[in-house]
């Protein structure tokens, strides 16, 4: 932080027009919210390397319910089927949203990446014309410096520091649904056996489903 501050202080002995502080605070913004958005992906992705989906996955088994079928349907093969059938639907499903999820905060990533491009290269027109054009260095270069090291020192707390509090906070909820015997469809492939007694344990029915 301390170095990060040193290059600001460098940024600001620049005569700096109006148009450039303003255009070097969006720049800052932009990328602040980029990160934001590296972080909860970076956040979900840890998420679901545990098994531990948001609140709105476990919903839908809820939705659909095996009551849905048990209160109808009494013969044992046919129910067997029809849970099979829920518990792949489901699966499915499930998928399709972890998809749906990932592909939003791309998509929100590169918008800002493309807003940020925008931004500098304006930037970069307005440098190119200023009066310190005959500075050993210009304020594009050291705003690039300054912007480079934060946006590194950033992505480093994220890993280093924040991601670890986050599977922390996971694994006391995956405690917690363990002491509650919460048993969830998960999203990755899994063998499905329908015999009374099977001679697999539950290491090897784990090795099978990963195909």
């Amino acid at each position: 932080m301390i170095e990060e501050k040193k290059l600001f202080q460098i940024l600001s002995t620049y005569t700096l027009t109006n148009i450039q502080k303003d255009i070097i605070d969006r720049l800052i913004n932009l990328r602040q919210k980029q990160l934001e958005v590296f972080e909860e992906l970076l956040q979900f992705e840890t998420q679901v390397s545990m098994d531990l989906l948001p609140e709105d996955f476990d919903h839908l088994e809820m939705f659909i319910a095996p009551t849905l079928y048990s209160s109808i349907v009494k013969d044992h093969l046919t129910i067997m089927t029809l849970k099979q059938k829920r518990y792949k639907t489901i699966q499915e499903i499930k998928r399709i949203w972890l998809n749906i999820y990932i592909d939003a905060y791309e998509i929100q990533y590169q918008d800002y990446e493309h807003q940020y491009k925008r931004e500098l290269d304006n930037f970069k027109l307005i440098s190119a014309n200023d009066d310190q054009i005959n500075e050993t260095t210009l304020p594009i270069d050291s705003f690039m410096t300054y912007i480079n090291h934060r946006t590194n020192r950033m992505k480093r707390e994220i890993y280093s520091e924040k991601l670890s509090i986050y599977r922390r906070k996971l694994l006391r909820r995956h405690r917690r649904r363990l002491e509650l015997k919460t048993k969830l469809i998960p999203i990755c492939p899994t063998v499905i056996i329908d015999l009374i007694r099977h001679p697999f344990t539950a290491t090897e029915l784990a090795y099978l489903s990963r195909g």
